[in-house]
C-alpha cells in the first residue's frame, strides 16, 4: 500500500511495437511530457538451427526470436539525435 506521507512518482514505460519506424512519433508525443526511459526487443525473427524437426512438433515454426543489435542501434541513434535536438545540444 502507498503511504501517503511520502512523496511518489510513477513512470509509465512506453514498450510495445518500438521501433524506427515508430520511435519518431514515440519522441514527439511524449518527449514534452517527461519520458526519459523506453523498452524494445529490438529482434526479429530467425531460422533455428535444429536439425531435427520432425512433423507435428514444434510450435508450426521453427524460428527463434533474436535481438538485432543494428535495429537497437538505430532507435539508440535517433533518440541520442532527437533529444539533442530538442535540449539544444549538438
Amino acid at each position: 500500500m502507498l503511504d501517503s506521507a511520502r512523496p511518489t512518482s510513477i513512470s509509465i514505460l512506453p514498450g510495445s511495437g518500438i521501433n524506427i519506424s515508430t520511435i519518431p512519433i514515440l519522441c514527439k508525443a511524449l518527449l514534452s511530457h517527461g519520458l526519459k526511459e523506453i523498452h524494445l526487443s529490438g529482434g526479429k525473427w530467425v531460422d533455428g538451427r535444429s536439425a531435427y524437426r520432425p512433423d507435428g512438433m514444434g510450435m508450426g515454426e521453427w524460428s527463434i526470436w533474436r535481438t538485432d543489435e543494428e535495429a537497437i542501434r538505430k532507435v539508440r541513434d535517433f533518440v541520442d539525435r532527437f533529444d539533442a535536438t530538442e535540449t539544444g545540444g549538438t
